[in-house]
């Protein structure tokens, strides 16, 4: 999008916790990390995604070629096995798989916008002019903020899992980050 630059995510984030303190408001950040993201994201879905993007058969057909055909051989006592073939997922290193990758998280982005939509979380209003954020995206990184409620967390980590249902992409909770800030009792 013209206008915008690579460090504007950071830049938001970092406003948000600086407002959030000094007003003394609670908020929840979350930051997501994908389990072995480009790896597991499953390849019907990645169709289904083209299709309602507007792809047409020819595309879709070639991008499945791009992504189905390729084989992997694992070395073992150094000598490499016999290839095979790979049943989702998305190549390291090919130029397609970045925006494959991102057009399939466009299902949570809108996942996220319409949650917010009927309910099941507030994202953080913020600021004179009331700005509510509730989501920012980057390539394979997703924040969330959220009103300190449990009940919003916990929609949040459904709406996670049904993503993951549809996509294949899980998240590593192991890996992620949660931070409650201005609220004692969550």
């Amino acid at each position: 999008m013209n206008g915008r630059q690579i460090l504007d995510g950071a830049l938001i984030t970092n406003e948000m916790v600086h407002w959030l303190k000094k007003h003394k408001r609670a908020g929840v950040l979350l930051k997501l990390d994908f389990q072995k993201a480009y790896d597991t994201i499953d390849w019907e879905s990645l169709d289904v995604v083209l299709a309602e993007l507007g792809f047409g058969q020819r595309w879709r057909t070639w991008i499945g070629a791009c992504i189905k055909t390729a084989t992997v051989s694992i070395i073992f006592n150094g000598a490499p096995c016999k290839p095979f073939k790979m049943g989702r997922g998305l190549r390291q290193g090919d130029p397609l798989s970045p925006l494959l990758f991102v057009l399939v998280v466009e299902v949570l982005n809108r996942m996220l916008i319409r949650a917010e939509e009927v309910g099941l979380f507030k994202g953080v209003v913020m600021g004179r002019e009331q700005v509510v954020v509730s989501h920012l995206q980057f390539a394979d990184d997703t924040l969330i903020f959220c009103e300190a409620d449990d009940r919003y967390v916990g929609n949040i980590k459904r709406i996670l899992l049904s993503f993951q249902s549809f996509s294949g992409l899980a998240v590593n909770y192991d890996k992620s980050g949660l931070i409650v800030m201005g609220k004692d009792d969550t």
